[in-house]
């Protein structure tokens, strides 16, 4: 897909709909550039009122779609989708922030466990088109994009998606035993109009093996047994959920939330092995985009530095950050 100098450098390789902005200069924050660019569009003609080019698309979204070809999801995932449809949609107030998100997973159940609740996505969002400003449905002026007067056609893509996940407490994954997942209304986001009371049928796969499911006046009451046995721990937990003629099927790896989704690198560790855990250093890499040179103590320093840019940059949750520098230390 043709990319175009945008203001958006850093985005340049993902959102081609930014690549029709010139002039890119001096890079900020990844979200502040989005909202920058996007303030003076009428947020009313965003047709679902989620607009996905508000953030950088890690998740991918739209590749989970609710079909038997879906990508894969896992737990990391599955929050890091959240949050970036949570930032995404303009009217915020009716959804629970995901900081509150993950305490409700937390508090969920006091036997955190073998107790999960089900978090289901269920979601349309749009999507600025590609050649929007080519084709004069949006305008650019000082590297800001407006609407178009009189436009012929809408310069919004809608698409939808479909995740769910199981959403574990308890970070040491799915141990040996009988799991129970629990349906609540609490952790399922959609503006669809999906609810678990319309589900007439369920049914639960470990890998390609159905271990659960039946005919339910609605899933809210069901809670659904998963046994795991000793060193078989099932690669994917597939589910799907029959609303009348629809079938949804969420694919999830049974992951656990110390295997991130997006890790960061080693973390300097390779760097510490050959230079020593105390060598300073100065960066100079960035010069040439405007921004100073900066001097750090060791490469752990410049590790821990780097945790917080791409959590304050919106990337990552910081709890992701600190477990995949721990886990670069193991690997480095």
């Amino acid at each position: 897909m043709k990319k175009i100098t945008a203001i958006l450098c850093l985005w340049a390789w993902g959102l081609t709909a930014f690549a029709q902005i010139p002039n890119c200069n001096a890079p900020v924050p990844i979200n502040e550039q989005a909202y920058n660019i996007l303030k003076n569009v009428d947020k009313s003609q965003i047709p679902t009122g989620v607009l996905y080019d508000y953030v950088f698309p890690w998740a991918d979204v739209e590749y989970f779609d609710g079909t038997e070809n879906a990508d894969t999801t896992n737990f990391s995932h599955f929050l890091q989708a959240y949050s970036e449809l949570h930032n995404s949609t303009i009217n915020r107030q009716t959804i629970l922030h995901p900081a509150d998100y993950e305490k409700a997973i937390q508090n969920f159940h006091p036997d955190k466990k073998y107790h999960h609740p089900v978090g289901i996505i269920d979601y349309q969002f749009n999507a600025i088109k590609d050649d929007a400003v080519t084709n004069n449905l949006l305008s650019v002026s000082d590297g800001q994009l407006f609407d178009v007067a009189g436009r012929t056609e809408s310069p919004y893509l809608t698409k939808s998606t479909a995740i769910a996940s199981i959403l574990m407490a308890d970070e040491s994954g799915l141990a040996e035993g009988t799991h129970y997942l629990h349906f609540s209304p609490e952790f399922v986001l959609t503006n669809t109009g999906f609810s678990l009371a319309d589900v007439t049928e369920y049914q639960v796969f470990q890998d390609d093996v159905l271990v659960s499911g039946g005919i339910v006046p609605g899933i809210i009451t069901t809670v659904v047994p998963l046994v795991i046995l000793k060193n078989a721990t099932p690669k994917v937990i597939r589910i799907v959920l029959i609303t009348g003629f629809i079938i949804r099927i969420y694919k999830g790896i049974t992951k656990t939330k110390d295997e991130t989704f997006v890790a960061t690198p080693c973390a300097g560790t390779d760097e510490v092995e050959v230079f020593g855990d105390n060598f300073a250093y100065t960066d100079t890499s960035e010069l040439e985009f405007g921004i100073q040179n900066r001097s750090f103590t060791s490469f752990r320093n410049a590790a821990i530095e780097n945790n917080w840019a791409r959590f304050y940059g919106g990337i990552h949750f910081h709890n992701s950050c600190i477990i995949s520098t721990e886990f670069g230390k193991k690997v480095g």
